[in-house]
């Protein structure tokens, strides 16, 4: 199976072997998943940045963490503009131009890490899994010339929707103890043979090129359960030298960090 991200400056240069994406941008540094924070992590020499989007009222994708907005309201009960006007919310196209008229400082096309949010337990308003997935598949096919992608999403309904609509962009299973724990609404119908715990296993039911799994829950065993299902392993939110160094040493693709421009030397040599 091929790569998602293959960190080609490390292939052609030998500086490093595991790729860097920073978290919501260079957001250490700046507000996350803004514009300006994306830029950042760029310029700053990671491979690329992962964001979070939300559908606005109208089916924009929108670049935020959180659905429930500070009022109170969902991100999903307001039309984009309001949502850049009042909210100060970036679209991911505006985000995507960005990255795309970013200065490359590793020199190479950038790769953007595009989570594709949802609310499976009801807690706010939401687009539908579908709806959801075209709207960021038609914004993520304008950039297709310009950036890598990859789709990502805790929710397993969202990641059969990305696998049947959009089987052209490489997709990422994200994992945590919640969101894996059994009973949990991420995991989507019982009885889908993707619809277990098990973070590989469910991967490769949903045809996904990789899992995107906490640091903490990484280790020597699902590193090895994912080479041989043919599947990458990404590791979030690494803000520790030492951990990166871990989990270069376990032989990770790639880790996201809120330090982009750090990591990239955490993870040198």
């Amino acid at each position: 199976m091929a790569r998602i991200v293959a960190p080609e400056r490390a292939r052609r240069q030998g500086e490093r072997r595991v790729a860097v994406l920073g978290h919501r941008g260079a957001s250490a540094e700046l507000p996350e998943n803004t514009p300006e924070a994306f830029v950042r992590a760029v310029e700053s020499g990671a491979d690329g940045v992962e964001l979070d989007t939300h559908l606005s009222a109208d089916g924009v994708p929108m670049v935020r963490h959180d659905l429930v907005l500070p009022d109170g309201s969902s991100v999903f009960d307001h039309p984009a503009a309001a949502l850049v006007a009042d909210h100060g919310l970036a679209t991911l196209a505006e985000s995507l131009a960005a990255i795309a008229g970013a200065d490359r400082a590793s020199g190479v096309e950038p790769w953007v890490l595009v989570e594709i949010k949802s609310a499976p337990d009801g807690h706010a308003r939401a687009a539908a899994p579908h709806q959801a997935v075209v709207a960021v598949g038609a914004s993520l096919d304008v950039f297709a010339d310009e950036l890598g992608f990859v789709v990502e999403s805790f929710d397993r309904q969202v990641m059969a929707a990305a696998a049947a609509l959009l089987p052209h962009i490489p997709r990422a299973l994200l994992a945590d103890r919640a969101t894996t724990a059994p009973g949990s609404s991420f995991l989507g119908p019982v009885g889908m043979d993707w619809s277990v715990p098990d973070v590989c296993a469910a991967a490769e039911a949903l045809g996904a090129q990789a899992v995107a799994v906490d640091h903490a829950d990484i280790d020597s065993g699902l590193v090895a359960r994912a080479a041989e299902s043919g599947l990458e392993v990404w590791a979030w939110t690494v803000n520790d030298p030492a951990e990166a160094g871990r989990l270069a040493g376990l032989g990770v693709t790639g880790i996201v960090t809120d330090q982009p421009g750090d990591a990239v030397g955490w993870v040198a040599g």
